[in-house]
């Protein structure tokens, strides 16, 4: 192991040995400068663990460049202007976790808006603000998504567009706009634009927005796939790589573990984390910067006594005795103890498999959505002014819903209910049932979910 200490604090900054060993073969074999951004991009995608207590962010970063071999700068003028120096403390304990998810975790308890872009060969520790001023440009082949969805070869312009594009792939622009950042594109005031040409996709935003766009096609053909499958194996998938679906398997699991007994008196919330981090086996966080804003500190005693309940249940009335604005969301392999303010400006976009709901020809995906929107947190929903957003994607059988967590767990929930509402449901219609359930599908939905308590209350 590469062990790192500095006098002015007692911390020390555990790479793992895996990674360091990575190093110093990719130094030996790989002719690549450390500016290649591949070879930067590789470098923070391999494992590190960190055990950090009040550690100057400066000397964090400068143990990211030496331990990875890359380049790494500090944009100064840019954090100069939201007063950020290379002071500021931060504490942090992570294992096996990946170096670019350490190193948001780092940044984000300095302040939320600082970020990381990999730009003219080196890592830049910039803000978000900065970055957006930078835009990047990529071009992806969608031909495989989008082949059901082309009617001819025909192009069109829409009115107020400067290129043409193949008439029936709106769906596409709406599904990527409406999920992915969507303050950040230019019909809504942003910098960020998409065209559509010849079944090519070409998008101009900042990096992040570009990355979460080729994971957001990635997943879409993953579920594509799951098609060929018997749908009692479908799941739903996060729009992530297929390595980050992964861990939030394993966080999902953690969450639905049994915690025999639950014995908390008057304990700090701080002390609550570590203990249930440690019995789960999982990295739980606090959001202090967001705890800070609605006045609640790491000391706030919590009270709960339980027997035999998952985890996901003891963080629930945990948070809740504190304050019924608290909850929890996974985001770069922590459980973050944070507010739903917070986690409703870091939306989970998840596919939904629904091709064994929609009917034969997907002519009820409109019914489905309308549903989802009604009875789940209706004032949640774009439609209502919120920030949540859902829509249909035929080309793979599935709804693309933008939401925070805890309402994506209902919304799960939901889907569950009603299969399990439809297998039990007898074929023969009730006397009071519509004649035809093809000509009102929200009718025939809201008979078969008259039992489901998933609903806004």
């Amino acid at each position: 192991m590469v062990h790192c200490r500095w006098e002015r604090y007692v911390v020390t900054c555990i790479v793992a040995l895996g990674m360091a060993v990575a190093s110093q073969a990719t130094r030996a074999e790989d002719p690549k400068p450390p500016g290649d951004a591949d070879r930067i991009r590789a470098a923070l995608r391999k494992p590190i663990t960190m055990s950090l207590e009040r550690t100057p962010w400066g000397d964090v970063v400068e143990m990211v460049r030496k331990s990875a071999a890359i380049n790494v700068l500090l944009d100064q003028q840019a954090l100069d202007e939201i007063g950020v120096g290379p002071d500021a403390p931060v504490t942090l304990n992570v294992r096996d976790m990946m170096l670019a998810s350490a190193l948001k975790h780092v940044l984000h308890q300095i302040d939320p808006t600082i970020t990381s872009a990999v730009r003219d060969e080196v890592l830049l520790i910039t803000t978000f603000e900065n970055e957006q001023e930078s835009l990047e440009r990529k071009l992806f082949d969608i031909a495989d998504l989008v082949a059901d969805n082309l009617r001819d070869s025909v192009s069109v312009i829409r009115a107020g567009e400067s290129a043409p594009r193949h008439d029936g792939l709106e769906w596409v622009q709406e599904l990527i706009t409406s999920s992915i950042e969507p303050d950040s594109w230019n019909e809504v005031g942003g910098s960020g634009t998409i065209v559509i040409f010849d079944r090519l996709l070409y998008v101009q935003n900042y990096g992040t927005v570009i990355d979460e766009v080729g994971d957001l096609l990635e997943t879409l053909r993953a579920m594509r796939a799951q098609l060929k499958t018997p749908p009692t194996q479908w799941k739903a998938m996060p729009a992530k790589p297929s390595w980050q679906r992964a861990v939030d398997q394993r966080f999902s699991k953690a969450l639905d573990a049994r915690i025999k007994i639950v014995e908390f008196e008057e304990t700090p919330l701080h002390e609550v984390a570590s203990f249930l981090s440690s019995d789960s086996e999982i990295p739980i966080l606090l959001d202090q910067k967001a705890l800070d804003e609605v006045g609640i500190g790491p000391d706030v005693l919590v009270t709960l006594h339980l027997k035999d309940a998952s985890l996901r249940t003891v963080l629930y009335w945990g948070l809740r005795s504190i304050d019924p604005t608290l909850t929890f969301v996974v985001r770069d392999e922590v459980l973050m103890i944070t507010t739903r303010e917070s986690a409703e400006e870091n939306l989970l976009v998840v596919l939904y498999p629904v091709a064994d709901l929609v009917g034969a020809k997907g002519e009820k995906y409109d019914a489905w959505i309308r549903l989802i929107n009604k009875l789940v947190e209706p004032d949640s929903w774009d439609y209502e002014g919120g920030p949540g957003s859902a829509l249909a994607c035929p080309a793979s059988g599935c709804i693309v819903i933008a939401q925070t967590d805890e309402i994506h767990q209902s919304i799960e929930r939901l889907l569950v209910d009603v299969r399990k509402q439809k297998a039990e449901q007898p074929r023969a219609e009730p006397a009071d049932a519509p004649k035809s359930r093809d000509a009102d599908p929200v009718g025939t939905f809201v008979y078969i979910l008259a039992d489901v308590r998933t609903t806004a209350e």
